[in-house]
Protein backbone atom coordinates (compact mmCIF):
# COMPACT_ATOMS: atom_id res chain seq x y z
CA UNK A 1 0.00 0.00 0.00
CA UNK A 2 2.67 2.17 0.82
CA UNK A 3 4.37 1.82 -2.16
CA UNK A 4 1.07 2.29 -4.38
CA UNK A 5 0.96 5.80 -2.31
CA UNK A 6 4.42 6.80 -3.13
CA UNK A 7 3.72 6.28 -6.73
CA UNK A 8 0.97 7.76 -6.89
CA UNK A 9 2.54 11.17 -5.54
CA UNK A 10 5.29 10.57 -7.31
CA UNK A 11 3.78 11.23 -10.57
CA UNK A 12 1.51 13.81 -9.18
CA UNK A 13 3.95 15.98 -9.07
CA UNK A 14 5.01 16.49 -11.91
CA UNK A 15 1.25 17.66 -12.89
CA UNK A 16 0.32 20.92 -11.59
CA UNK A 17 -3.19 23.10 -12.35
CA UNK A 18 -3.28 26.24 -15.32
CA UNK A 19 -4.55 28.57 -12.61
CA UNK A 20 -5.96 30.58 -15.18
CA UNK A 21 -7.59 28.09 -17.73
CA UNK A 22 -8.12 25.90 -15.08
CA UNK A 23 -6.76 23.34 -17.28
CA UNK A 24 -4.04 20.86 -16.11
CA UNK A 25 -0.34 21.11 -17.86
CA UNK A 26 2.33 18.75 -17.61
CA UNK A 27 5.14 20.53 -15.96
CA UNK A 28 7.80 18.39 -15.43
CA UNK A 29 10.11 18.93 -12.58
CA UNK A 30 13.15 18.66 -14.38
CA UNK A 31 11.94 21.67 -16.44
CA UNK A 32 10.65 24.16 -13.78
CA UNK A 33 13.99 26.61 -13.81
CA UNK A 34 13.02 26.68 -17.56
CA UNK A 35 9.53 27.92 -16.71
CA UNK A 36 8.70 32.01 -16.55
CA UNK A 37 8.98 33.86 -13.66
CA UNK A 38 4.84 34.10 -13.84
CA UNK A 39 4.44 30.57 -13.84
CA UNK A 40 7.09 29.80 -11.08
CA UNK A 41 5.26 32.47 -8.80
CA UNK A 42 2.73 30.79 -9.01
CA UNK A 43 3.81 27.29 -8.79
CA UNK A 44 5.47 28.08 -5.66
CA UNK A 45 2.34 29.63 -3.74
CA UNK A 46 0.74 25.77 -4.24
CA UNK A 47 1.69 23.71 -1.15
CA UNK A 48 1.04 21.01 -2.81
CA UNK A 49 3.32 21.50 -5.68
CA UNK A 50 6.15 22.22 -2.85
CA UNK A 51 5.17 19.23 -0.52
CA UNK A 52 4.60 16.51 -3.39
CA UNK A 53 8.15 15.49 -3.91
CA UNK A 54 9.06 15.22 -0.41
CA UNK A 55 6.26 12.90 0.01
CA UNK A 56 6.61 11.51 -2.40
CA UNK A 57 10.46 10.61 -1.65
CA UNK A 58 9.62 10.32 1.93
CA UNK A 59 6.99 7.68 1.45
CA UNK A 60 9.26 5.96 -0.38
CA UNK A 61 12.07 5.71 2.52
CA UNK A 62 9.50 4.16 4.62
CA UNK A 63 8.52 1.90 2.44
CA UNK A 64 12.17 0.61 2.21
CA UNK A 65 12.61 1.21 6.48
CA UNK A 66 9.50 -1.07 6.29
CA UNK A 67 10.72 -3.96 4.35
CA UNK A 68 13.83 -3.84 5.99
CA UNK A 69 12.61 -4.52 9.65
CA UNK A 70 9.73 -7.03 7.93
CA UNK A 71 13.24 -8.48 6.27
CA UNK A 72 15.01 -8.65 9.47
CA UNK A 73 11.56 -10.01 11.30
CA UNK A 74 11.16 -12.87 8.75
CA UNK A 75 14.99 -13.67 8.62
CA UNK A 76 14.75 -14.51 12.52
CA UNK A 77 11.88 -16.25 12.35
CA UNK A 78 12.33 -18.50 9.35
CA UNK A 79 16.47 -18.17 8.47
CA UNK A 80 17.19 -21.20 10.36
CA UNK A 81 14.41 -23.49 8.70
CA UNK A 82 15.74 -21.98 5.49
CA UNK A 83 18.88 -22.49 5.46
CA UNK A 84 18.52 -26.40 6.45
CA UNK A 85 15.04 -26.84 3.93
CA UNK A 86 16.35 -24.79 0.71
CA UNK A 87 19.74 -27.37 -0.15
CA UNK A 88 17.11 -30.13 0.17
CA UNK A 89 14.50 -28.24 -2.54
CA UNK A 90 13.80 -30.49 -4.94
CA UNK A 91 10.48 -29.59 -7.30
CA UNK A 92 9.18 -28.69 -10.86
CA UNK A 93 9.35 -25.57 -11.55
CA UNK A 94 5.78 -25.24 -13.79
CA UNK A 95 4.16 -27.59 -11.39
CA UNK A 96 5.61 -25.21 -8.11
CA UNK A 97 3.89 -22.41 -10.27
CA UNK A 98 1.17 -24.02 -10.60
CA UNK A 99 0.95 -24.18 -6.72
CA UNK A 100 1.28 -20.92 -5.90
CA UNK A 101 -1.29 -19.80 -8.71
CA UNK A 102 -3.80 -22.23 -6.90
CA UNK A 103 -3.02 -20.20 -3.52
CA UNK A 104 -3.19 -16.64 -5.39
CA UNK A 105 -6.68 -17.84 -6.93
CA UNK A 106 -7.86 -20.41 -4.82
CA UNK A 107 -8.10 -18.23 -1.12
CA UNK A 108 -9.96 -15.36 -2.48
CA UNK A 109 -12.84 -17.67 -3.66
CA UNK A 110 -12.85 -19.63 0.10
CA UNK A 111 -12.70 -16.31 1.19
CA UNK A 112 -16.25 -15.05 -0.79
CA UNK A 113 -17.46 -18.50 -0.08
CA UNK A 114 -16.76 -17.63 3.84
CA UNK A 115 -18.28 -14.06 3.82
CA UNK A 116 -21.41 -15.07 1.75
CA UNK A 117 -22.30 -17.87 4.27
CA UNK A 118 -23.09 -16.05 7.59
CA UNK A 119 -21.93 -19.06 9.65
CA UNK A 120 -17.93 -18.86 8.57
CA UNK A 121 -17.92 -14.73 8.74
CA UNK A 122 -15.45 -15.08 11.44
CA UNK A 123 -13.22 -17.85 9.69
CA UNK A 124 -13.46 -15.84 6.40
CA UNK A 125 -12.04 -12.17 7.91
CA UNK A 126 -9.14 -14.38 9.57
CA UNK A 127 -8.86 -15.94 6.18
CA UNK A 128 -8.68 -12.33 4.46
CA UNK A 129 -6.39 -11.18 7.16
CA UNK A 130 -4.07 -13.80 6.50
CA UNK A 131 -4.28 -13.79 2.98
CA UNK A 132 -3.60 -10.08 2.67
CA UNK A 133 -0.73 -10.24 5.10
CA UNK A 134 0.97 -13.25 2.84
CA UNK A 135 0.71 -11.29 -0.19
CA UNK A 136 1.98 -7.97 1.60
CA UNK A 137 5.03 -10.16 3.24
CA UNK A 138 5.63 -11.54 -0.17
CA UNK A 139 8.14 -9.89 -1.97
CA UNK A 140 10.35 -10.46 1.23
CA UNK A 141 9.40 -14.40 1.53
CA UNK A 142 10.73 -14.10 -2.36
CA UNK A 143 13.77 -12.16 -1.71
CA UNK A 144 14.59 -14.55 1.40
CA UNK A 145 13.97 -17.89 -0.54
CA UNK A 146 16.38 -16.70 -3.03
CA UNK A 147 19.25 -15.57 -1.09
CA UNK A 148 19.63 -18.75 0.55
CA UNK A 149 19.19 -20.77 -2.32
CA UNK A 150 22.15 -18.83 -3.89
CA UNK A 151 23.86 -19.34 -0.50
CA UNK A 152 22.89 -23.08 -0.56
CA UNK A 153 24.28 -23.85 -3.88
CA UNK A 154 26.76 -21.73 -3.97
CA UNK A 155 28.02 -23.40 -1.14
CA UNK A 156 28.21 -19.90 -0.07
CA UNK A 157 28.45 -18.59 4.03
CA UNK A 158 26.50 -15.30 4.08
CA UNK A 159 26.22 -14.09 7.17
CA UNK A 160 22.76 -13.16 8.55
CA UNK A 161 22.78 -9.12 7.77
CA UNK A 162 24.30 -10.05 4.72
CA UNK A 163 21.28 -11.87 3.66
CA UNK A 164 18.80 -9.02 5.16
CA UNK A 165 21.08 -6.57 2.80
CA UNK A 166 20.64 -8.54 -0.18
CA UNK A 167 17.12 -9.27 0.12
CA UNK A 168 16.50 -5.95 1.20
CA UNK A 169 18.00 -5.02 -2.31
CA UNK A 170 15.85 -7.80 -4.03
CA UNK A 171 12.75 -6.43 -2.88
CA UNK A 172 13.37 -2.85 -4.31
CA UNK A 173 14.37 -3.95 -6.97
CA UNK A 174 10.70 -5.97 -7.26
CA UNK A 175 9.16 -2.57 -5.88
CA UNK A 176 10.90 -0.63 -8.98
CA UNK A 177 9.57 -3.53 -11.51
CA UNK A 178 5.41 -2.89 -9.64
CA UNK A 179 6.04 0.39 -10.87
CA UNK A 180 4.99 -0.58 -14.49
CA UNK A 181 1.29 0.11 -15.10
CA UNK A 182 0.10 -3.41 -16.36
CA UNK A 183 3.26 -5.50 -16.68
CA UNK A 184 4.87 -5.00 -13.03
CA UNK A 185 1.01 -6.09 -11.34
CA UNK A 186 1.83 -9.29 -13.99
CA UNK A 187 5.21 -9.85 -12.65
CA UNK A 188 4.66 -9.60 -9.17
CA UNK A 189 1.48 -12.55 -9.52
CA UNK A 190 4.46 -14.56 -11.35
CA UNK A 191 7.08 -13.69 -8.36
CA UNK A 192 4.56 -14.54 -5.57
CA UNK A 193 3.50 -17.60 -7.22
CA UNK A 194 6.43 -19.30 -7.48
CA UNK A 195 7.53 -18.02 -3.61
CA UNK A 196 4.32 -19.74 -1.93
CA UNK A 197 5.19 -22.65 -4.36
CA UNK A 198 8.34 -23.01 -3.51
CA UNK A 199 7.95 -22.19 0.06
CA UNK A 200 4.94 -24.64 0.25
CA UNK A 201 7.01 -27.33 -1.56
CA UNK A 202 9.98 -26.74 1.32
CA UNK A 203 6.95 -27.20 3.79
CA UNK A 204 6.00 -30.72 2.58
CA UNK A 205 9.49 -31.64 1.84
CA UNK A 206 10.42 -30.72 5.50
CA UNK A 207 7.18 -32.46 7.47
CA UNK A 208 5.97 -34.85 5.27
CA UNK A 209 3.58 -36.34 7.29
CA UNK A 210 1.24 -33.45 7.10
CA UNK A 211 1.04 -33.52 3.27
CA UNK A 212 -2.31 -35.23 2.92
CA UNK A 213 -1.15 -36.40 -1.01
CA UNK A 214 1.14 -39.01 0.70
CA UNK A 215 -1.54 -40.84 2.43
Amino acid sequence: MIRIIALGVFFMVSTFPDLESGQGVVLPIWDLPELSVYLNAQIEENWFSRGSAFWGYGLWFLNVIAHFFTLLLLNTLLGEYLTRSVGRYKGNGWKTFGHGLAYLIGIPVLIVYCLATMLSIPFGLLLLATYLISIWLGDCLAALLLCHLLNSRNERSWSFWTIVLLSLGIVITIDLLVFFPVLGILIYIVILAFTYGVFFSLVRQTYPNINPLNK
